[in-house]
């Protein structure tokens, strides 16, 4: 679960009959991530109780995300100047058939279909509640998939369709890759290429975003020379994760550079290379900083550094 979705979860994850139990006690308001519906009885959706899942799953997807929970009665106040109250439970009969219709029907609400819905039954006294989670997704927008199909957004405490501005925002958004360094722990090393050598590390790129890698780059500068590529590389072959680049002689910068070939995706590590650490000549303590930037195309470029001192390489197993 992704860290924007991941809060809405948990709050699902603990929803059961003694949540529903305190939120009808406090006349709990719907809102932004949370919506009641009633449902056919019978636990059986009815052409209403579809119509209301399609909108749902579409609206929340295209919005922050949110809750629903079917069964549960709302009211709104006879001003209508406060949002709709939890007002009772209407329970569903067969909550387990409820569940798998829901599941069935949400393979197909929506175009394009949103993952990670869930839909889980709740036992209360005379039946089930149902209670829904649809993620915020990244890979819309999503519109109802029926013959007018149309492109809901949670606004407030209701589902209302899209104005064609809002569209053409979310088709101009795409999941972006987000990228950060993997680095090894320290070991000692294993056969040593260099003399003098303190430690070995590995060092890659993990794609941590929603988005492919395309075109990554590495690019690793030592101080001082501290630090080198290890001549028989990741596999013992001289082989590496991505293709090295040719740089002038004598240049500090160790640079791997990617094709189009070279994808990370979601999710994934990338191993590139194996260093070694090695002493700065005259330096008083052994000590090693190593400034490295990642690219890759639609990425935001992170820069930051490597820093190791005596302490790290004593602490070495």
């Amino acid at each position: 679960m992704d860290d924007m979705n991941q809060p809405l979860r948990e709050l699902f994850d603990k929803i059961d009959a003694a949540e529903l139990r305190a939120m009808d006690d406090r006349c709990e308001e719907e809102s932004l991530n949370l919506d009641f519906k009633r449902m056919d009885p019978s636990g059986e959706p009815s052409g209403d109780d579809k119509k209301n899942l399609r909108e749902a799953i579409s609206g929340y997807a295209n919005a922050a995300g949110g809750i629903i929970l079917w069964g549960v009665e709302s009211k709104a106040p006879e001003d209508r100047r406060d949002r709709s109250r939890f007002h009772g439970l209407v329970p569903v009969k067969d909550g387990d058939r409820a569940v798998v219709r829901f599941h069935e029907l949400t393979a197909t609400a929506t175009q394009p279909p949103v993952s990670g819905v869930v839909h889980k039954a709740i036992p209360v006294e005379g039946g089930f509640v149902v209670k829904t989670f649809v993620p915020a997704s990244e890979g819309g927008p999503h519109r109802t998939n029926e013959e007018k199909g149309q492109y809901f957004r949670r606004d407030a405490d209701a589902f209302r369709p899209m104005q064609h501005h809002e569209i053409a925002d979310m088709f101009g958004r795409r999941a972006r890759p987000r990228l950060e360094l993997f680095r090894s722990p320290l070991h000692r090393p294993r056969g040593q290429y260099r003399a003098g050598c303190l430690a070995e590390i590995i060092v890659g790129i993990t794609n941590v975003g929603r988005g492919i890698a395309r075109f990554p780059r590495l690019v690793l500068t030592p101080e001082g020379g501290c630090a080198d590529t290890h001549r028989w590389g990741l596999n013992g072959n001289g082989g590496t994760g991505l293709p090295q680049d040719v740089v002038r002689e004598r240049s500090p910068v160790i640079a791997f550079t990617g094709g189009a070939d070279n994808i990370i995706h979601p999710g994934q590590t990338l191993e590139i290379t194996k260093i070694g650490l090695l002493p700065i000549p005259g330096a008083p303590l052994n000590r090693c900083t190593i400034a490295y930037t990642i690219h890759a195309e639609g990425a935001s470029a992170v820069s930051d550094s490597l820093n190791f001192t005596e302490l790290d390489f004593n602490a070495m197993p």
